[in-house]
């Protein structure tokens, strides 16, 4: 699992969103079995592909599943209003 704060082409606030997605995907490349997980971002949301929730968290938050839109990599969208204050 590879927990990252962005991951392009879900968020680009810099070059860490570029290493955060194509770091996981080379090692899918490889054989491993990797995930991402991601905050729900608005453009994180919009971007990823097959969402489904998963389930709640703690408070008001909740658990996605999705597919990076590049890479097919999965990807886990959590949000919570109380952890989260608005995209990158």
């Amino acid at each position: 699992m590879s927990f990252n704060t962005v991951a392009y082409p879900l968020g680009k606030p810099g070059g860490l969103a570029d290493v955060c997605a194509t770091l996981p995907a080379a090692l899918a490349r490889a054989g491993v079995d990797v995930s991402i997980m991601l905050p729900d971002y608005r453009s994180a949301l919009d971007g990823a592909v097959g969402k489904q929730q998963l389930g709640a968290l703690a408070g008001s938050g909740r658990l996605l599943l999705a597919r990076m839109p590049d890479s097919a990599l999965p990807v886990y969208l959590f949000d919570h209003a109380d952890l989260l204050l608005g995209d990158p």
